[in-house]
């Protein structure tokens, strides 16, 4: 069975109602400096087209982890650690939620 198949079963086993009022993705990320791209986010996105039932006015929330307190050490590198996740999040919003 591939990979589409297998999640088109699932959904169809799992007796997904017509009524998906209550129904919300909810997509937890973790900016890292090395890694800034929102690439995977926008492939979790686009993935939900798999998801049978689920209307594609589905809200989608993203949340951003924070940097962690003992990282904020050295201030000039803690103020540029700041601005580039203002700029990830910057781009998540530009890219996913804006309209």
């Amino acid at each position: 069975i591939g990979n589409k198949d297998y999640i088109t079963h699932n959904a169809t086993n799992m007796n997904l109602s017509q009524d998906n009022t209550n129904t919300a993705i909810i997509i937890t990320s973790s900016w890292v400096p090395s890694h800034p791209s929102t690439r995977m986010i926008d492939k979790v996105i686009d993935s939900r087209k798999f998801l049978v039932g689920l209307p594609s006015s589905t809200p989608i929330f993203i949340t951003v982890d924070g940097i962690p307190e003992e990282n904020f050490d050295n201030f000039t590198d803690t103020q540029q650690k700041l601005k580039d996740l203002d700029g990830y999040t910057t781009a998540l919003f530009h890219r996913h939620l804006k309209n």
